[in-house]
């Protein structure tokens, strides 16, 4: 075959059927079924190798996704073999479908998308029958929403809302959007408000910070909601969309012109094979795997992905930052698809050379950017070159480069990058764009709303406090939606440099009493804005014996990591708020010193009164303790001179504290 021109798309098309014509030659039939094997991780965890394995039915790298590639290779091939393989694949992921989870919302691995891919082929190859399956398999995950556990684009909510909105017209029904909405309030409420953005725990045990990028982080979950805003007209939506994005614009490395990579990878990989025993030793011995910091290139991590959700973004707000997002991932992709680099590189969907020629060619479109389509070419034109005309298989994204047919990993992908670039209109299994008919504007109801509430979830006591005390003087300004800009600041670092400013101005003889109203929130937010590792938590868990199993005698006490005390100096109400009907008539209060703790509970401190006793064993412990050495210290804070006689206090106390986590303990080795 001769090397294709540049400019001579017939010469994709004649590869991407190629691919095609391969792969159904591979499937494996019983009865009206086709199956295929693929290259999947080692089951037993020994070793890094992929073995061969049948294909399950998903969309990833099962045979909904090949059926998913051969379908739309076969409309417009005209090829009655591929047809008839596509609808073949597509019934073994529609009998394998009854064994996922009723809660299985991934559209990459769940049941979700495998109706996706019925519900389109109903449509692109005439079956009529396969709309009805595709509703089949949706149903059971009607009223699951708050099930969804893995919450990103490839297993939850984030990729299953935007397949929703598409399968409401194609499936001619309104469940799907209301699925959708049920999947946007889970969303909600799983939100990390953090200081800088809201952000989700997809990988809570293994990453150091919750992720950036489109796969599994808050590019893919803002794209998401910002997509269910337009549907609904739901302005929360729109809200939580800007703060997920908000999240990512402050983790971009201007340097690299990317997005961290968060992910602790050799913590994730023990926690994936299962070496927990080894990972227990390693923390023994203060040897824990350490975060490094990197970015990588690719549609499931870093630019490539990033900048699609920017690019989409853009084309449904017509906001200039999004497009200025877009055009620095562009650049920092393209420099990952130099012939250079195509050497060391696999040509998959998920995380390869390929993967990354998608964000240059929905650019190169929506932008009517010619450079940014002669790019891709010169990489399709150097895989044809490199291996289709040299016989080779196709490197593919598993984990040796073994080369299997599947769409995320494998040669199915190879087949649909070149099937765009011979016909664009084919849709991208790694953008879903569904269509908002009539949907003029961004919605911006609720969206002040859900702002508030979240300064408040920082604030909310001591705003209260302080609208009080100045006799209602005290606000923040409202965060307001904007068409020309999406959020450039959290409204919680806007509700704190409102206190501050407005400290500013606060007499002496009172500045006290404003200080002390919101000393806790203030340490908390402060505290917050410092923590970075999160895999600390989880990690000390694995290895913190029982109560039971502590020698107490032997034992140092300390005030548990990320914790700490705040006192008060005035007896502050919980609630002070007129709106709510709760007023203390004697506000403000008097003085009275009150002790609060700090202590991090799953990526977010929080703030726990304390009794007077407790109070006093965690101030004794901040700098650690034995235990008789507290027992004295205890003992001599409360006038007796015999410490036998709250020993058995102060250890019920001890457990208590040590249960809840308040407070951690160290004993020598054996």
């Amino acid at each position: 075959m001769s090397h294709p021109s540049s400019q001579d798309s017939t010469v994709y098309l004649d590869i991407a059927h190629r691919i095609g014509q391969r792969i159904a030659s591979q499937g494996q039939w019983q009865g009206e079924a086709c199956g295929w094997q693929i290259m999947a991780p080692d089951p037993t965890g020994q070793s890094r190798d992929s073995v061969p394995q049948p294909a399950t039915g998903l969309l990833y790298q099962g045979t909904a996704g090949i059926a998913w590639f051969l379908a739309q290779v076969a409309a417009v091939t005209d090829d009655d073999t591929l047809r008839r393989t596509a609808a073949g694949g597509l019934r073994h992921a529609l009998n394998t479908a009854e064994q996922l989870p009723e809660a299985s919302f991934g559209l990459h691995s769940g049941r979700l998308g495998i109706a996706w891919v019925a519900a389109h082929l109903a449509a692109l190859l005439d079956e009529p029958a396969w709309r009805e399956a595709a509703w089949t398999v949706l149903q059971p995950c009607l009223g699951k929403a708050s099930q969804d556990h893995s919450l990103d684009v490839i297993g939850g909510a984030a990729g299953a809302i935007p397949a929703l909105l598409e399968m409401r017209s194609l499936l001619r029904r309104d469940e799907p959007l209301q699925l959708a909405r049920d999947l946007g309030e889970h969303l909600l409420t799983q939100a990390h408000m953090e200081p800088d953005g809201w952000s989700w725990a997809t990988l809570p045990r293994a990453s150091y910070r919750n992720l950036a990028g489109l796969a599994h982080g808050a590019a893919g979950i803002g794209l998401a909601l910002l997509e269910l805003a337009l549907a609904s007209g739901d302005g929360r939506y729109r809200f939580a969309a800007e703060m997920a994005f908000l999240y990512e614009r402050n983790c971009y490395d201007p340097e690299r012109e990317n997005w961290p990579d968060w992910r602790n990878m050799p913590l994730s990989e023990m926690y994936q094979f299962g070496r927990i025993d080894l990972l227990k030793d390693l923390l023994r011995q203060d040897k824990a795997p350490q975060y490094r910091h990197h970015c990588m290139t690719a549609w499931c991590h870093g630019s490539p992905g990033v900048g699609l959700s920017r690019l989409r973004a853009w084309e449904l707000t017509g906001q200039e930052q999004y497009l200025q997002e877009a055009q620095q991932a562009m650049r920092s992709t393209a420099q990952s698809l130099t012939p250079q680099a195509l050497e060391h590189s696999n040509f998959s969907l998920c995380h390869g050379a390929l993967g990354n020629c998608e964000l240059l060619l929905h650019g190169a479109s929506m932008l009517q950017d010619d450079q940014l389509l002669a790019r891709c070419r010169q990489v399709a034109d150097h895989g044809v070159a490199t291996w289709e005309t040299t016989g080779r298989p196709w490197p593919s994204g598993t984990l040796d480069g073994q080369s299997d047919a599947s769409l995320l990993l494998g040669e199915a992908g190879v087949g649909n990058f070149y099937l765009r670039l011979a016909a664009p209109s084919t849709p991208s299994p790694l953008l879903l764009r569904p269509s908002h008919d009539g949907q003029a504007r961004l919605p911006t109801n609720g969206f002040s709303s859900l702002a508030t509430a979240s300064a408040d979830a920082f604030f909310l006591r001591s705003r209260q406090r302080w609208q009080r005390l100045s006799d209602g003087a005290f606000s923040w300004p409202q965060t307001q939606p904007s068409d020309e800009l999406p959020l450039q600041e959290a409204p919680s670092q806007r509700a704190y440099g409102a206190f501050l400013s407005f400290l500013e101005h606060v007499e002496d003889s009172r500045r006290q009493l404003y200080e002390d109203a919101w000393i806790v929130e203030r340490r908390a937010y402060e505290a917050q804005d410092k923590i970075e590792d999160f895999t600390q938590e989880s990690l000390r868990a694995l290895i913190r014996p029982s109560w039971q199993d502590l020698s107490l005698d032997h034992c140092t006490f300390r005030l548990a990591a990320d914790a700490q005390l705040v006192t008060t100096q005035y007896a502050w109400p919980k609630d002070v708020s007129a709106e709510d009907g709760i007023v203390d008539a004697d506000f403000p209060p008097g003085a009275q010193e009150t002790a609060y703790l700090l202590l991090r509970l799953h990526q977010r401190l929080q703030a726990r009164p304390l009794g007077r006793f407790a109070a006093a064993i965690l101030g004794e412990l901040e700098n650690g303790a034995a235990l008789q050495d507290l027992i004295r210290t205890i003992a001599e804070a409360v006038g007796t001179d015999d410490p036998a006689t709250i020993t058995p206090t102060v250890l019920q106390q001890l457990g208590q504290l040590y249960a809840v986590g308040f407070i951690d303990a160290s004993q020598p080795e054996a």
